[in-house]
C-alpha cells in the first residue's frame, strides 16, 4: 500500500512540476487571464478526482497541485 500511494505521489508531482509551469508560460504569453483561470480549477479539479479513483482522500490531488501551484511566478501578477 505504501508503494502505490509513493507512486501515486510521485506521478502527481511529476505532471505537477513537469507539466504545469509549461502550460502556465504559453498561456501567460497569451495574457488571457479567464482562460488561465479556468485551467487551473480544472487541473486540480481533475487531480483531486484522480485522487478519489485511485482510492485516497480527494484533498490529496487539489492538496499536492495547489502547492506547486503556490510557487508558480506565473500567478503572481
Amino acid at each position: 500500500m505504501l508503494g502505490k500511494f509513493s507512486a501515486f505521489v510521485v506521478f502527481l508531482l511529476f505532471l505537477s512540476l513537469l507539466v504545469v509551469p509549461r502550460m502556465l508560460k504559453s498561456l501567460t504569453r497569451e495574457g488571457n487571464l479567464e482562460v488561465r483561470t479556468l485551467l487551473l480549477v480544472g487541473l486540480v479539479l481533475s487531480l483531486a478526482w484522480l485522487a478519489t479513483q485511485a482510492g485516497y482522500s480527494l484533498a490529496l490531488g487539489a492538496f499536492v497541485l495547489g502547492a506547486v501551484l503556490s510557487d508558480q511566478e506565473e500567478l503572481r501578477e
